[in-house]
């Protein structure tokens, strides 16, 4: 047969716009699309010499699904009304919410004040006030939002109430009052009216409260 050898790719929407090349050095035929290919989607490759598909020169391929995008109820442009409350005791507050789909918690988030200084220890609870996972923070800056990676993602169940908390040996936790007072969501999350969680120990913050404390996660919807 006479002629160079072509690579045509296509999906369920027609042809792939691209270039086919081929190296006679090699023997290799290549295909570059004129933009990226569409994730997630079935295409099929087809080698063929002078209009005529060779035997053995199609195949199918699926790419790979977009990564879920983390989130968060909250960005970091945010700045509570009071960034540190005139509140000196070590306190847990923390964040009551639920999930309408299966995902990770990757880390959990904190605004701190400047004079919010000392020990803070994060920590994810499940409805049922068992402790899934905490960790100290370690690196922080003067102010603003902190995250904490958890040392492993925990996996969380669509429809589940959890709780993310932090404690912080000095008080001076921020405040949003009445941040929590109606039904936040943000994606797959929920914060149901009141959101707000606190308690003065190292326990379950199991205190209701209509403000919001600054308290925050990092959160990666399965799939």
């Amino acid at each position: 047969a006479s002629g160079t050898p072509q690579l045509a790719v296509s999906s369920g929407s027609g042809a792939v716009a691209g270039t086919s090349s081929y190296d006679a050095a090699t023997l290799t035929v290549s295909f570059v699309p004129s933009s990226p290919l569409t994730a997630g989607t079935d295409f099929t490759g087809t080698v063929s010499l002078d209009g005529t598909a060779l035997a053995g020169g199609t195949w199918s391929f699926t790419t790979l699904a977009t990564a879920a995008s983390a989130v968060s109820f909250w960005p970091d442009t945010f700045t509570p009304t009071y960034p540190a409350w005139d509140d000196p005791d070590a306190v847990q507050v923390g964040l009551r919410f639920t999930t309408s789909t299966a995902g990770q918690v990757t880390a959990i988030r904190f605004y701190k004040g400047a004079a919010n200084t000392g020990v803070h220890t994060v920590k994810l609870w499940d409805g049922s006030q068992t402790l899934l996972a905490s960790a100290v923070s370690t690196t922080e800056s003067a102010s603003g939002w902190q995250t904490v990676p958890l040392a492993s993602p925990v996996s969380l169940e669509a429809g589940q109430t959890y709780t993310v908390a932090y404690h912080s040996s000095t008080g001076h936790y921020a405040v949003e009052p009445n941040g929590l007072a109606t039904a936040l969501t943000a994606g797959p999350l929920t914060s149901a009216a009141p959101g707000g969680a606190y308690v003065y120990g190292t326990g379950f913050p199991g205190s209701t409260s209509s403000a919001s404390y600054g308290v925050d996660l990092v959160f990666v919807p399965a799939g």
